[in-house]
């Protein structure tokens, strides 16, 4: 098939150029980029125009999608409707209420991740980004206290050997955070050769955000930030979690329901997403709201003062 020049995003100057020089078709300039192409237009920028586009089958997406590791909660009910648990590679949104085990189910992550696989972790360390200042290093020390590692030491020593593999930073505006966001690269970096950086969390994407007035400015924000974050999920096979509150939505009938606070901006990019609620005392529900392998289920699921964990019931 004969493609006209004229449909590469190149000046119409340049096209004007290489129309006189007898070059009518890509196949024309495909053909002979050599130094004379210099002459109309930066022969790399045109190599990165006409460089085709990698192509994948179906059974390599497959293929891949194979390796990806899998951070476990400590609850084979909500495991079971993740497909597994928190996939490296991909964004998780969880959204809730206030109260609905968000920021408990973030903190058992944090610190299984340190787990050897065949305990349910990936072997690496997390980073935790707290707009909420509400990190909580007792609740961090009850989890680490459950962990069967480590035997050989008393729960003070424990934890500081597992509290020291969790990087906690305090963004308090957008502008932080984005910050932040960009320069995980060269954190992330920096620990490829000792304990890699296997799960981040961002708890939470909305919190600073959502007080902006500017809707354009919003969505702005959540783009940038998920880019970035997407790129550093498939680059260094990380599982990015990202954690929303509820708003209040009142649609044109004046019917109101309760909608994730990053809204379609959020949920568009993400590849899995859960809603928690709490049921009452200790127990707790999670509907899965979107997901390219499972259904839209739901499941129970506890939190004790060890950390997440099934209903008694469920044999774990």
């Amino acid at each position: 098939m004969l493609q006209p020049l004229s449909t590469l995003p190149l000046s119409k100057k340049a096209i004007k150029n290489f129309n006189k020089e007898g070059y009518l078709f890509v196949d024309d300039v495909n053909n002979s980029l050599n130094d004379d192409i210099n002459k109309f237009v930066n022969i790399n920028a045109l190599k990165n125009i006409l460089r085709s586009p990698i192509t994948l089958s179906a059974l390599d997406h497959w293929q891949a999608e194979l390796q990806y590791e899998r951070c476990s909660t400590f609850s084979d009910a909500l495991d079971n409707i993740l497909d597994g648990g928190f996939q490296c590679g991909t964004i998780t949104e969880i959204c809730g209420p206030s109260g609905s085990g968000k920021t408990q189910l973030c903190f058992q992550i944090s610190t299984a991740v340190q787990l050897s696989p065949n305990d349910g972790g990936l072997a690496g360390k997390s980073l935790y980004i707290d707009t909420h200042n509400t990190f909580s290093t007792q609740r961090i020390k009850d989890m680490i206290a459950e962990y069967k590692v480590y035997q050989n030491m008393d729960v003070q020593q424990k934890f500081h050997a597992m509290a020291k593999n969790i990087t906690v930073v305090s963004p308090d505006t957008p502008e932080e955070l984005l910050l932040i966001v960009k320069q995980l690269k060269k954190f992330i970096q920096s620990s490829l050769d000792l304990c890699p950086v296997r799960v981040i969390i961002i708890d939470s994407l909305s919190f600073s955000i959502v007080s902006l007035n500017d809707t354009s400015h919003k969505i702005t924000y959540y783009n940038e930030i998920l880019n970035e974050l997407q790129r550093l999920a498939s680059k260094y096979n990380i599982a990015v979690v990202i954690v929303n509150e509820l708003v209040t939505q009142v649609n044109k009938n004046n019917e109101i329901s309760f909608e994730s606070a990053g809204g379609q901006a959020v949920s568009s990019r993400c590849n899995k997403r859960i809603m928690l609620a709490r049921i009452r005392d200790s127990k707790f529900a999670a509907r899965l709201l979107k997901s390219s392998t499972m259904p839209q289920v739901a499941t129970v699921f506890n939190i004790t003062s060890q950390g997440i964990r099934d209903e008694p019931s469920i044999k774990k």
